[in-house]
């Protein structure tokens, strides 16, 4: 059977009015924190509340503000400096080793396993702060795999900038 043009058309009105009637839900947190280092060079701020809504910083105020409503998650760093996320602009998200040593992991270990190996050690850099990395020579497109996958939103890690092969 051969759908009229016509009823694609009401049918795509139909489901453009149903998503629309039916918006996505912003997810908002609110993070209490004892100090906060918002701008490189700026004095140090005392007790913040910093709202976060989609992953994205949208307001500091001073103090720490109730949330809203209990669907508001709050994050308790009041004993806790935070600060923006830092950098690391040379990495080997395959390697633990380097040297000779990591030299031997890219041409022994399958890309599999140096994904597994990017996935643990780009962990261990968010968890140390580091929000962005730039990795270098990725010969087997696992970090590359990583990136897309973080980006994607399948797993958590770091932004990832690669300089592929080298």
């Amino acid at each position: 059977m051969i759908l009229s043009r016509r009823f694609l058309r009401t049918a795509a009105v139909a489901a453009i009015s149903i998503a629309a009637a039916f918006p996505a839900m912003a997810e908002t947190v609110i993070i209490h924190a004892g100090k906060v280092l918002d701008v490189p060079g700026n004095a140090v701020r005392g007790a913040t509340t910093i709202t976060v809504t989609d992953g994205k910083i949208v307001s500091l105020e001073n103090g720490h503000k109730a949330a809203p409503n209990r669907s508001v998650r709050v994050i308790d760093l009041k004993d806790s400096f935070v600060l923006p996320g830092l950098i690391d602009s040379h990495v080997h998200l395959t390697s633990d080793t380097g040297g000779i040593a990591g030299q031997l992991e890219e041409i022994t270990l399958s890309p599999a396993a140096q994904g597994f190996d990017a996935w643990t050690n780009g962990m261990k850099t968010l968890n140390a702060g580091f929000t962005t990395v730039r990795n270098l020579g990725d010969g087997d497109g696992a970090v590359l795999a990583l990136r897309d996958a973080i980006n994607d939103g399948q797993m958590q890690g770091p932004r990832i900038l690669d300089a592929a092969a080298s």
